[in-house]
């Protein structure tokens, strides 16, 4: 279950660009009915997710048989995520509610010698299956590779760093921006050092979304500038805000989009057959 939550910007990112496929061929658009719909899904994925999460503990303290628990632990993801994805969800809310039910009351129904060896089982389990996922895309190098023989490398290079720069001065931007608006008068010099500070922080496996992960960094950043705590604190909340809403409602409306689309393409082929016929 760690693996769902500590990769959880890899699956957003596939999320959304599914997301965004489907949305480019979908046609009108209702927001009262793709909010109804929406709400049913996410609601429905939490509640699936709490319940697979409390079937499975109490399965796992049943048994009371290691390898057993183990062996539940690796279909549990699986039982959380295939119903709502075959329904039409996203399956990933289920899975990830399970896990957090799991991680919140797993002590109490989970043997210590299950925890011990469940440890060893699943850093063994993380590192086969990051080598595969390194191998799978070293396989498509050749592919990559041959697409870009038209370019010259100095093409290449060039592209690369535009995006870069680009990438970075939109960083740089929103970090100015936040500082100025909280009233926290520094330099494009020290805009860079709360960004490096903070991207050191968030890449590294935390809590979803970076909660706490993008706050350190922001409040080590300013304390070496000797900002204010509470300027500081006010920096660091509103900064997260700003990095994480936008991606939020993206989200939201091309999941809106996507229900009232396979909705309303369900309604067209109904209404299709009789006049057809």
């Amino acid at each position: 279950m760690a693996i769902v939550v500590n990769r959880r910007n890899d699956a957003t990112a596939l999320i959304l660009y599914r997301f965004a496929v489907a949305a480019v061929s979908l046609g009108a658009f209702s927001f009262g009915k793709a909010s109804s719909a929406f709400a049913a899904i996410v609601v429905g994925e939490i509640v699936w997710g709490l319940f697979v999460g409390w079937l499975m503990l109490h399965l796992r303290a049943w048994v009371r048989d290691p390898r057993i628990e183990i062996t539940l632990s690796i279909i549990t993801p699986y039982l959380a995520y295939w119903p709502p994805e075959h329904l039409g969800g996203s399956g990933v809310l289920a899975t990830v509610t399970a896990g957090l039910f799991i991680s919140w009351n797993g002590l109490r129904l989970i043997s210590a010698a299950t925890r011990l060896q469940g440890i060893f089982f699943w850093d063994l389990l993380i590192y086969v299956i990051e080598g595969m996922v390194f191998v799978v895309t070293g396989l498509q190098a050749r592919t990559l590779i041959s697409s870009i023989k038209g370019y010259s490398l100095g093409d290449l290079v060039n592209s690369a760093l535009v995006v870069c720069v680009v990438m970075w001065a939109a960083d740089l931007g929103a970090v100015m921006a936040v500082l100025y608006a909280v009233d926290i008068d520094t330099s494009v010099a020290a805009g860079v050092l709360v960004l490096f500070a903070v991207a050191m922080t968030v890449m590294w496996p935390s809590t979803p979304a970076q909660v706490g992960a993008l706050e350190v960094g922001a409040l080590t950043a300013l304390d070496l500038l000797h900002v204010g705590t509470e300027a500081a604190f006010a920096f660091a909340l509103l900064y997260h805000v700003v990095r994480v809403v936008p991606v939020l409602a993206a989200g939201l409306v091309l999941e809106l989009r996507l229900v009232v689309g396979r909705d309303g393409a369900g309604a067209e082929l109904s209404g299709a057959e009789p006049g057809g016929a």
